[in-house]
């Protein structure tokens, strides 16, 4: 009897094994190449507020290594910003261009043209397309030697020896000026309104690069 139950059961998993060897079970991790498409990105359209802006400025700071970068610089660029949980550099427009390859307006500065209008009362229509287009270049070149000066204050000025703390400082701050004086000239009407941002992104940046100091000093 106990022989007949283990024959029985052996041949009931042979039958299994063969059934499923036959037909074996749907896969439901399929890839399905349509669902691979990246949603395209209308620049014209994307919307970028404030808070998201500068939380992604803040986490930007806190995520860099101390210390000035490779010849001397910080890049910032606006479009590393995340869109559908991805920098907007590695995703394309509504032609299937890629966005890190967009020129006049390059990807950043379409994020710091909408950034403004959408947030700081920045009237394009009051520009012309020459002087728009200043106006926005000369708000991308200011960016990086604000991160700069910052990065200097409060982290390049706190090692031991850094004989040329004081000219690098004096090398940004002219770059600084020279730069808002640009915005001022260009951007006319809507100086007050690039005024504003640039004064917010200051006090963002002041506040994360001293917290930062302060953490590595504990």
């Amino acid at each position: 009897m106990t022989t007949m139950k283990k024959s029985n059961k052996w041949t009931i998993f042979i039958f299994l094994s063969f059934a499923l060897f036959l037909n074996p079970p749907h896969l439901t991790a399929r890839l399905n190449f349509d669902s691979l498409d990246q949603a395209k990105i209308n620049l014209e359209t994307v919307k970028i507020s404030k808070n998201q802006f500068f939380v992604f400025v803040k986490n930007m700071v806190e995520a860099l290594p101390p210390g000035l970068g490779t010849y001397g610089r910080v890049p910032f660029h606006p479009c590393d910003i995340k869109i559908n949980n991805q920098k907007l550099f590695n995703q394309f427009n509504e032609k299937g261009i890629k966005l890190n390859y967009l020129s006049n307006p390059s990807c950043d500065q379409a994020i710091i043209s909408k950034l403004l209008e959408q947030n700081y009362d920045f009237q394009k229509k009051n520009l012309s397309k020459y002087n728009h287009r200043r106006c926005i270049l000369s708000i991308e070149n200011i960016l990086s030697p604000i991160f700069e000066y910052y990065t200097i204050i409060y982290e390049e000025k706190s090692k031991k020896e850094c004989p040329q703390c004081n000219e690098m400082e004096q090398s940004r701050l002219t770059k600084i000026i020279t730069y808002q004086k640009k915005i001022e000239d260009s951007c006319e009407s809507e100086y007050n309104s690039t005024k504003e941002f640039l004064n917010a992104l200051n006090n963002i940046l002041d506040q994360t690069y001293s917290n930062k100091a302060k953490m590595k000093r504990k």
